[in-house]
């Protein structure tokens, strides 16, 4: 039970931190930065633990300090910042479908016209902020007028088809 109370108090400390530099300045690899922010607090807040034998003790409970109970706040810690990141990526641009229905939304309770809708939905709203993520995120670059897909994005590219593959998904959206 204490690791998951000191689970959630480093999730705590490092979504406050991750705020607080958000108030102060938007970083630029936003991604990049709250991993930062999130694994610098798991291995600092680890690292107390191991310290041990500190006075204070949350709810009762003693600060884990057994390499066991580290290795259960760290794989606790670890799953919860991976869906955050996940969840905070689909936050920081809007998806298609999201952009789409707010923009029916708010032509209720008409609607919106056909021809103004696709006027609207152009690839400066979609494709462009979309790509200039992957370029800012470092998983693709402009060479020579071309796109092209880093290592990284190779990578990533690569975990996406082999994950579709295995759950034979259709391509596309």
């Amino acid at each position: 039970m204490n690791s998951l109370i000191y689970t959630l108090l480093l999730l705590c400390i490092a979504f406050a931190v991750h705020l607080t530099v958000w108030k102060i300045r938007l970083p630029h690899r936003q991604t990049k930065v709250l991993l930062l922010i999130f694994f610098s607090t798991l291995l600092l807040g680890s690292f107390l633990f191991y310290l041990g034998n500190f006075p204070i003790v949350l709810f009762g409970l003693p600060f884990p300090a057994e390499i066991f109970e580290l290795i259960q706040v760290a794989t606790l810690f670890t799953a919860v910042t991976l869906a955050y990141m996940i969840t905070y990526s689909a936050v920081e641009a809007d998806s298609p479908s999201l952009v789409i229905t707010n923009m029916i939304r708010d032509s209720m309770p008409e609607g919106i016209n056909k021809e103004v809708f696709e006027e609207r939905m152009n690839d400066d709203l979609l494709i462009k902020p979309r790509l200039k993520d992957l370029i800012i995120d470092k998983i693709a670059i402009m060479k020579d007028e071309r796109y092209v897909l880093t290592d990284k994005g190779k990578l990533m590219a690569g975990l996406f088809a082999t994950y579709r593959s295995i759950l034979k998904a259709k391509k596309g959206g």
